[in-house]
């Protein structure tokens, strides 16, 4: 299965609703045509119902927005912008409306925020800096990939993977969903029908595909191991066999003990899973959740994006930002993006043979 990785005052024009392109720019115009704006409420209510109506709710948050059950934080999703933003006017973060771009021209993302303080007008500041701390002077999305979502509502790919989520949820539905900023959210009621992060996961893979493609990649094709990478990117086998003897000396470790470790976080990846599921209310003895989480979370042991981090990463630098996964964890890659990493970039007729020849 593929991964599936704010209208109160002045409607905006249908143009950039209905050409899926509405971006920081169209915040800003808000922001600008409604001077007299004082609240997050009033951004989020103008904001395209489009936008709106696509969310998860997280009832804990490692971010700087703090969520609850009561007071969960939001992460809204369309084509290329998201937003982020929490409901308890006690709790850090909450005078922050967070957001982040996909720009289609460059590849990056770009990070912006909007913060509404004691009654004065909005101060809205591109790239702050408080952002780089966790997404990183060169911004990434932070999401975990498929089918485990730690701290949101559904986070094992449906509600709720506890009973106490499920009662958290209520008490939300019954309490704060009714008032405040979560009154603009379309659908609350109705959201246990759907697979809300999993829909998140989805657009976020689209966008980090093509920005290793092509604001990343690219660049690292450019150097000593494009041979090397070429053959990556064509699924050649035996890639320690690509590396010229000059370089081998960087590789402490032989492509066959990084596809071990691979295996080794992989099957520790699986058991939490099944852990995970196996604690969950709607638990069926009669399914086989091992072999789906194992169709969903493993694909190839030494994946593009296994390889690609066994070559690039020999000066004691890390690729792991140019994913979204959160973590330290080296050699898992979300399969949808690994599997489309590279794809365009070669032409992909060369012969492998050839290649290692021409790397060697």
């Amino acid at each position: 299965m593929r991964l599936r990785l704010l209208l109160l005052g002045l409607l905006l024009p249908a143009r950039a609703e209905a050409a899926g392109g509405f971006g920081l720019q169209d915040v800003r115009a808000i922001l600008a045509r409604q001077p007299q704006m004082r609240s997050a409420e009033e951004l989020i209510a103008a904001l395209p119902e489009s936008l709106r109506e696509n969310y998860t709710l997280l009832h804990t948050s490692r971010s700087l927005q703090v969520a609850s059950a009561a007071s969960p934080r939001v992460i809204m999703g369309l084509d290329r912008l998201f937003v982020a933003f929490n409901g308890d006017p006690a709790a850090r973060g909450y005078e922050a409306v967070e957001l982040l771009e996909f720009d289609d021209d460059t590849g990056a993302f770009r990070a912006a925020e909007v913060k509404f303080r004691d009654g004065a007008p909005p101060a809205y500041t591109d790239g702050p800096a408080v952002c780089a701390a966790c997404h990183g002077q060169d911004p990434r999305p932070l999401w975990n990939s498929y089918p485990s979502w730690p701290g949101a509502f559904d986070s094992f790919d449906l509600f709720f993977a506890t009973g106490w989520e499920e009662r958290g949820f209520a008490g939300f539905l019954a309490g704060n969903a009714r008032r405040g900023r979560y009154q603009y959210l379309p659908g609350l009621d109705q959201l246990t029908w759907r697979n809300p992060s999993r829909d998140l996961t989805d657009r976020l893979q689209d966008l980090v595909v093509a920005r290793i493609n092509k604001h990343l990649l690219p660049r690292a094709l450019q150097g000593p191991y494009k041979a090397v990478l070429t053959g990556v990117l064509q699924n050649c086998s035996g890639i320690e066999g690509f590396i010229p003897p000059p370089l081998a000396a960087r590789f402490a470790r032989s492509e066959t003990a990084a596809a071990a470790d691979v295996r080794q976080r992989r099957s520790a990846f699986l058991a939490d899973s099944l852990a995970l599921e196996r604690s969950t209310a709607r638990f069926d003895p009669q399914r086989d959740y091992a072999r789906d989480i194992i169709d969903f979370s493993t694909a190839e042991l030494f994946d593009r994006g296994a390889a690609l981090r066994y070559v690039l990463e020999r000066d004691g630098s890390s690729i792991g930002g140019w994913f979204s996964t959160i973590g330290a964890d080296a050699y898992r890659t979300p399969r949808d993006e690994s599997g489309a990493i590279g794809d365009g970039l070669v032409d992909g007729r060369q012969d492998c043979a050839e290649l290692k020849r021409e790397s060697l």
